[in-house]
């Protein structure tokens, strides 16, 4: 192989937008230090299939790789539980936008419904049982209400309405596993919803169902759900709330994320020691790591150089700082400086909650924040420049 092709190997690998899903395949994938989050979620699940989790972090986490370890972990005990897993992109089904009370119950029913029936095809093609006709036909009818209009004209409220496919839900899910078991649904790209109080009021609801269907459900959800005072949407999920802290690049996190690059990157074209340097610059966010890799990469081509050595990081990083610091104002960059001299952060309204979703500030958890790496060194250059 000759360079041009050892870095084109790596651009392939080094993709921060790529499908998770791929990376659990290629085998990529390396446990997070501490919170284990996928494999804790996976063993709840299994004594309890019925309960409810919600995963929050910020952007670049890695919520929706955790939540694809969950749904493998759930698929490989599938045979030994007798559950079954679905894991739906809500992004990919319906528009964010449009997501309101009983949206989520209707994808899961569709998904049902089309489980169901390769399920029964599986076992012989016979016909569907009465009852899981009566579950389909109610189902469209409630997808019926979402074609036509948010306003619901039936008897009952629109809550109510929805309340009211528990039983065809159950039907379904009987009709699917096996006498003990359960089904498991997984919601992505809830994360992207910034209209929190409408995605509570989803929750609220839409949760009521999967639990009188004894239906078992993940959800990821934005950050500020970790925020809220008070905690309400904590207990809509019993208390089930992870939060995915960003990883501390030091000690067992720094040799988590070193370990998350050599998954990807030949050590004869990405040495051990800008793995490194890329992780701390990376501050610990998983795709920051991933494009921070993909960036010193390039710099080394550029540059005609066979190995990315640690100048070209340095370069990256810079860049990658001075991207972050664009759109800062005084205050926000004075709220900066504090952060960087106590690692402590008082969340008292928008601004700070900016901060922390545009990754200029990370949460280690425990009540530790800092300022992402590549930004630090800026600031005080960014109030000369102002």
């Amino acid at each position: 192989m000759n360079r041009l092709q050892r870095y084109r190997e790596l651009m392939r690998t080094l993709d921060p937008s790529g499908d998770p899903r791929t990376a659990v395949q290629m085998g990529w994938g390396v446990e997070r230090p501490r919170s284990a989050t996928a494999e804790r979620i996976a063993r709840r699940i299994e004594i309890e299939p019925w309960s409810s989790h919600l995963i929050v972090g910020g952007i670049g986490s890695g919520k929706t790789t955790e939540l694809w370890r969950i749904h493998h972990r759930l698929r490989e005990l599938g045979g030994e539980t007798g559950d079954v897993s679905h894991y739906i992109d809500v992004a990919a089904e319906t528009t964010l936008e449009w997501l309101w009370s009983g949206r989520l119950v209707l994808l899961a029913g569709m998904r049902l419904i089309g489980y169901e029936e390769r399920v029964r095809k599986a076992r012989g093609g016979r016909s569907p049982s009465t009852e899981v006709v009566r579950a389909i036909d109610a189902l469209d009818e409630f997808r019926a209400g979402f074609e036509t209009d948010d306003q619901w004209h039936g008897p009952g409220t629109w809550e109510d309405f929805i309340l009211d496919q528990a039983p065809h839900l159950q039907v379904l899910q009987d009709a699917i596993v096996t006498e003990h078991g359960h089904c498991v649904v997984l919601f992505d790209s809830l994360d992207r919803i910034t209209d929190i109080e409408r995605l509570e009021r989803t929750l609220r609801v839409d949760l009521q169902v999967f639990e009188r269907a004894r239906i078992g459900v993940v959800v990821v959800g934005p950050m500020r759900l970790s925020y809220r005072s008070p905690p309400t949407t904590a207990d809509l999920f019993d208390q089930n709330v992870l939060v995915l802290s960003d990883v501390d690049p030091t000690a067992d996190g720094l040799d988590f994320l070193v370990e998350v690059l050599a998954r990807r990157a030949a050590p004869e074209v990405m040495p051990q020691r800008s793995c490194f340097d890329i992780a701390r610059a990376s501050g610990g966010v998983l795709r920051d790591l991933i494009a921070l890799a993909k960036s010193s990469a390039q710099e080394a081509y550029v540059v005609g150089s066979d190995v990315v050595q640690p100048d070209h990081v340095a370069r990256a990083a810079e860049q990658f700082g001075r991207v972050r610091a664009v759109g800062l104002d005084s205050e926000q960059i004075q709220v900066l400086k504090k952060i960087r001299e106590t690692d402590t952060l008082v969340i008292r309204g928008e601004r700070e909650l900016a901060l922390l979703e545009t990754r200029r500030v990370l949460d280690y958890g425990n009540g530790r924040f800092v300022v992402h790496p590549t930004l630090a060194p800026l600031l005080d250059l960014i109030t000369v420049a102002a």
